[in-house]
């Protein structure tokens, strides 16, 4: 079975991401990497592992995708999660190799390994000049493709080691790199970032305002501290021009306490009232109930979760969105996938009725709930 490595992440994202990479040029995209500038150390095993791993791959270099043998991709991203530094200054060091296929195989492992954190193995060691220099340089010379998939890893470092006036002009020159860049930046630093994030969010286009919205997915755990700087701060976007950015906000306001709660569901309420909804909203309330890390938590846990008062609210809400009649049919079924996930008796029941719908794809995705709630329901 065939993976498409490059597509790996993205494609189990619920909300649509949209690749500025594909303004590019097909020529600038598979143009050859750079020259790293710095002397990095790559371990002769692991190199010799990424090696055997690239020849088992497909490469099509005009549109630069990739795909690998799934069971070679997942034991490699183990092995990768376990060593650290040697892991990152090698598949840094593959990067900028000039053979395609290598240096795509070591960008794609880089976006797989270090997607959403740089790792325990990885959290807190020393990072020397050297990987530091390098993942700036990667992230602003490498070709659009592959600079994205090394975004995650660049991001997470710099921020990590306080080199946020590295990134920024970067983010500037290279607009395409933000939609994976600005999620990131308050992971390490958290607010000590916050006034750049303010900064990006002032942007006249919507997509820079949504990403530097989403700065705060992976901040979690937010202290009371935190709660009390970012409430007000989210409450103004939920009047903003973008609707798209009032639902990002509304979502995250959800982590601020009870009151900020009632302001992100009269603000849902409102949306759904007006047919304003849009699929990814679904998601980002949803997320509340199903974190992003869910993958990572007990069974029992994530069932209490679903319990808690405000998810019981947010069932409701996303059950009423499925019965809407007026409400589009995008987002009617991301709304049965996110009850399906969470509530699956509620899904079923609500499916059993959504699959006499007149809309002929609505029906099949809701068929598509019923088998899939079904099956949750019996365990």
């Amino acid at each position: 079975m065939l993976v498409a490595c490059i597509a790996l992440s993205a494609c189990r994202s619920k909300e649509r991401a949209k690749p500025a990479a594909a303004s590019s040029s097909s020529a600038a995209a598979s143009a050859a990497p750079p020259a790293p500038r710095h002397q990095l150390n790559a371990d002769p095993k692991l190199s010799q592992e990424l090696d055997r791993v690239a020849e088992t791959c497909t490469f099509l270099q005009k549109r630069e995708t990739l795909s690998c043998p799934t069971a070679e991709v997942d034991l490699l991203k183990a092995r990768l999660k376990e060593l650290g530094l040697v892991a990152l200054e090698t598949l840094l060091a593959k990067v900028f190799d000039d053979d395609p296929r290598l240096s795509m195989v070591a960008a794609t492992q880089m976006r797989n390994v270090y997607e959403r954190s740089l790792g325990a193995s990885l959290e807190k060691a020393p990072i020397p000049e050297r990987v530091t220099a390098a993942l700036t340089q990667a992230l602003g010379e490498l070709p659009v493709t592959r600079a994205l998939l090394v975004a995650p890893a660049a991001t997470f470092v710099l921020t990590r080691e306080g080199r946020l006036d590295a990134l920024v002009p970067i983010v500037e020159r290279r607009p395409e790199v933000r939609y994976m860049v600005l999620p990131r930046v308050l992971h390490y630093p958290r607010l000590r970032a916050f006034g750049q994030v303010q900064k990006w969010a002032t942007a006249s286009d919507e997509e820079t305002v949504v990403n530097a919205l989403e700065a705060l997915r992976l901040m979690t755990d937010w202290t009371e501290a935190e709660q009390v700087e970012l409430e007000p701060w989210l409450s103004g976007f939920l009047t903003h021009q973008s609707n798209k950015a009032q639902g990002r906000a509304a979502g995250f306001l959800l982590e601020c306490g009870a009151e900020a709660e009632k302001k992100a569901l009269a603000w849902f309420e409102a949306a759904l009232a007006e047919k304003r909804l849009k699929r990814d909203v679904i998601f980002v309330f949803g997320r509340r109930c199903r974190p992003d890390n869910y993958r990572e938590l007990a069974d029992d846990d994530l069932a209490r979760l679903a319990k808690t008062p405000l998810c019981r609210k947010i069932e409701r809400l996303l059950d009423r969105v499925a019965a809407d009649k007026k409400t589009e049919a995008e987002v009617r079924a991301a709304a049965l996938e996110m009850l399906t996930a969470v509530w699956p008796k509620t899904a079923l029941r609500r499916a059993e009725l959504v699959v006499k719908d007149e809309n002929p794809w609505l029906a099949e995705q809701a068929g598509t709930a019923i088998h899939l709630a079904g099956d949750a329901v019996k365990k």
